[in-house]
């Protein structure tokens, strides 16, 4: 008898089978809101461990910062410095809701090889955000410090 907590799927290109718990990701993620992560900055290199939950920075803001960068190409092909700032804020915040989501925390732990990837708190994703403003804001300086006529 199946268990009504999990819902299974096979990929058939590796014929594997997956179990993802049926709990629902965002509802932790927004009732995490209410306990400030135990530290403020882990970053540990480990595999086996996730740390998103324990610390409000930890070592996937780097990636945040770069991501923030990227989202702030559009600095480069016009004047309309706010609406590029917005487009990465709100670009940052979807990548947070999806990323904390069921599915989307599934493919984050694969992808980033973390075994027990259950999402981030969300004070952690508060700061994935402002990291991610942080990369626009790096390369906001350098557009007018580099590209100012």
């Amino acid at each position: 008898m199946k268990n009504k907590d999990t819902l299974n799927f096979t990929l058939t290109e590796n014929r594997q089978n997956i179990t993802i718990n049926k709990k629902n990701h965002l509802l932790d993620w927004i009732e995490s809101c209410k306990k400030c992560p135990h530290s403020t900055i882990i970053c540990r290199c480990n595999c086996e461990e996730d740390n998103s939950k324990n610390a409000l920075l930890d070592k996937w803001s780097i990636a945040h910062v770069f991501w923030g960068c990227v989202y702030s190409i559009p600095l480069f092909l016009w004047d309309l410095d706010v609406i590029t700032f917005l487009i990465s804020v709100t670009l940052s915040i979807i990548y947070e809701i999806v990323e904390n989501s069921q599915v989307g925390s599934y493919i984050a732990g694969k992808l980033c090889c973390t075994q027990t990837y259950q999402g981030d708190n969300f004070w952690n994703s508060v700061f994935d955000i402002i990291c991610c403003q942080v990369g626009f804001c790096i390369m906001f300086i350098i557009k007018h410090s580099c590209c100012s006529e």
